[in-house]
């Protein structure tokens, strides 16, 4: 292994770092967007509904092929997406949401699909935001794609 960098401190020391696959690696490393597919910003009114049969209604404000984010008051939302005392933690939940997306000649898209739960943010005037990722499509999985192959055009 080469030696890569030498340092020395104010009492003397010498410092001497080795490249190795790991330096080198970290050197490379840029941040990344760890989501699997583009979000698109929307406005779509929605549905969330847990298995017990509690339900919220949501507007759906960014969207893609894998997932989502809705919001609402927290207070409509903590009996489906409890978020804890600690900040922004929360226990991820699995929920159904729907809602319609507009299509083809004027026609909504109707689109009911599993989620599960990533995160939950209560942000200014008390209102709760949560990202989920899709784990199943019961309707609409070609509905979703028409719209977000729409929306990547630009048009």
């Amino acid at each position: 292994m080469s030696i890569k960098h030498r340092y020395e401190s104010d009492s003397g020391v010498i410092i001497e770092t080795l490249e190795t696959p790991h330096s080198r690696l970290v050197d490379s490393t840029v941040l990344v967007d760890l989501r699997r597919a583009p979000r698109y910003d929307t406005q779509f009114p929605g549905e969330a509904t847990l298995a017990n049969g509690n339900k919220a209604y949501v507007t759906i404000t960014n969207l893609s092929l894998s997932g989502l984010r809705f919001e609402q008051a927290a207070q409509h939302l903590a009996y489906l997406v409890p978020v804890t005392s600690r900040g922004d933690e929360h226990r991820p939940v699995t929920l159904t949401l729907c809602f319609a997306v507009p299509g083809r000649r004027g026609q909504a898209g109707d689109i009911r699909v599993q989620c599960k739960s990533v995160y939950a943010h209560r942000g200014p005037q008390d209102v709760c935001q949560v990202g989920a990722r899709f784990i199943r499509f019961d309707e609409g999985r070609k509905a979703l794609a028409g719209y977000i192959a729409y929306r990547e055009t630009g048009r």
